[in-house]
């Protein structure tokens, strides 16, 4: 009698291989898909005698599923210029972490921000990564981030002092310098000449920035001990009231250095420099107009390669930590200052303090690391980890491009692209799946040629069997 379970077995195995190519065909253009191939394999056999030289006679039992393997060559990496698409080049998958805490792992590098922050996938699903601290977990990126701010801590003068100016010429420039807080401050550098080839400097800072607002001088107006004042026209000093009384009518005389005047029935004392002077010194220039030597407030004699340090700043009114940086007079050895016979003139100042700045966008590195830009500049944001088994084959699909770790696959070793045998990354693009249309084109005609021929071997049994019970009649 036929044995209809063989080309039965026939029709199942070529209805699984066509499944697998027409799965293969529908996700060609499937962002990270990887090719399936169905291999067959016979079933077990039965003796049915010998030869007359002992070989055996056998009659096998039809054919199964022998496996479905999975091609993971990569495919076509394709730029999309979408900052949070990412492709893999070479060995790896992204690590994911689903809503029920399940770790999960593709190819599929189409992710967005959600609106907590976390680079996902299209599922929700979130990306792991290590963040700046080396801890593995989800990754946020979201806008609104603060990069903190950094106090300056050097600044630099590319200034030119006129060799032709006439004693008690001066000349001023300024400078923008940050405190911990991130605030800006004006700090202005005022240049007096005293004498040939010799120049004095006075750093100021706006008494405001200290809390210092004093009012100019009125005309008989009641002042108390304790008023401040900066006469008018200012002087450049500020003056304490000591005595309460009324000012006089019209201006007064307040003479630097003076210590006490009386104005009307009011006694002042002369408290500091105003604006407040926060670093002070004499600069010496040769004949050649090359900085030679300076001192400081306290007649302390420096080389011209020595910087000027410690310049401090205490007391800021926004209760920023004690501002404290350093003047370089110089830059990689060449000297900032000169005294050439031509304009005063500062074409450039640098200093390495920045105020505290949001995110506003951020770009994919080979190695994976994620670089936020701030308004005041680039920091690492975190780093997309992968993924490696040693035995690719023996993953899980799940759908939606992902796979699951089982015991054939082994556990997944995770850890940076480039690293440890792993791939590299590849910003603002996408993998395209690895299907070859003209491969399953071929293969398709095949498993119909297979599916047809079992079907026809199903109806010659069928025919032999009617025959056979037509014997009876």
């Amino acid at each position: 009698m036929p044995d209809f379970s063989i080309p039965l077995s026939g029709l199942t195995a070529s209805q699984t291989a066509l499944s697998a190519i027409s799965n293969n065909l529908a996700n060609m253009n499937t962002t990270g898909y990887k090719d399936n191939a169905v291999s067959f394999q016979d079933l077990f056999y039965q003796n049915i005698g010998s030869t007359g030289s002992g070989d055996p006679e056998q009659v096998g039992a039809g054919v199964t599923v022998g496996s479905i393997s999975t091609n993971f060559t990569g495919g076509d990496v394709q730029t999309t210029g979408v900052n949070t698409d990412v492709a893999i080049s070479n060995n790896g998958f992204f690590v994911l972490q689903a809503s029920n805490g399940a770790n999960y792992y593709t190819r599929d590098g189409e992710f967005t921000v959600n609106s907590d922050g976390y680079l996902v996938t299209q599922d929700g699903s979130q990306v792991l990564g290590y963040s700046p601290t080396g801890s593995l977990g989800p990754l946020q990126l979201g806008a609104g981030q603060i990069s903190p701010s950094n106090a300056t801590s050097a600044i630099q003068l590319e200034t030119n002092l006129n060799a032709g100016s006439a004693v008690g010429a001066s000349y001023s420039t300024s400078i923008n310098v940050f405190d911990s807080l991130g605030n800006a401050h004006v700090v202005t550098v005022d240049f007096t000449k005293t004498a040939a080839n010799t120049w004095t400097y006075a750093m100021t800072i706006p008494g405001a920035d200290l809390g210092i607002n004093p009012p100019d001088w009125t005309a008989s107006k009641s002042y108390s001990v304790g008023d401040t004042i900066v006469p008018n026209p200012a002087n450049g000093y500020l003056y304490e009231c000591t005595t309460a009384g009324t000012s006089g009518s019209s201006s007064p005389t307040f003479p630097t250095g003076s210590g006490t005047v009386t104005d009307g029935t009011a006694v002042w004392t002369e408290v500091e420099a105003y604006p407040p002077v926060i670093s002070s010194g004499t600069l010496n220039f040769n004949g050649s107009g090359a900085l030679t030597s300076w001192t400081d407030a306290n007649n302390n004699s420096n080389s011209a390669t020595t910087n000027v340090t410690g310049i401090s700043v205490s007391g800021l009114a926004d209760g920023a930590n004690t501002l404290t940086f350093d003047w370089d007079l110089t830059n990689k050895g060449a000297a900032l200052l000169t005294q050439l016979a031509a304009a005063n003139s500062t074409p450039s100042t640098t200093q390495d303090g920045y105020s505290s700045g949001t995110l506003s966008g951020f770009s994919i590195n080979s190695d994976g690391t994620i670089e936020g830009a701030f308004a005041n500049g680039t920091r690492v944001l975190g780093q997309i980890a992968l993924a490696s088994f040693s035995n690719v084959e023996g993953l899980a699909r799940q759908g939606s491009d992902n796979y699951a770790a089982t015991l054939a696959s082994g556990q997944a070793a995770i850890g940076a692209p480039g690293a440890g045998g792993l791939g590299t990354l590849t910003g603002g693009s996408l993998e395209g799946s690895n299907v070859d249309i003209s491969t399953e084109f071929s293969n398709l005609i095949i498993a119909q040629r297979e599916f047809e021929a079992n079907a026809k071997s199903i109806t010659t049994f069928d025919e032999v069997m009617q025959d056979t019970l037509n014997l009876k009649h």
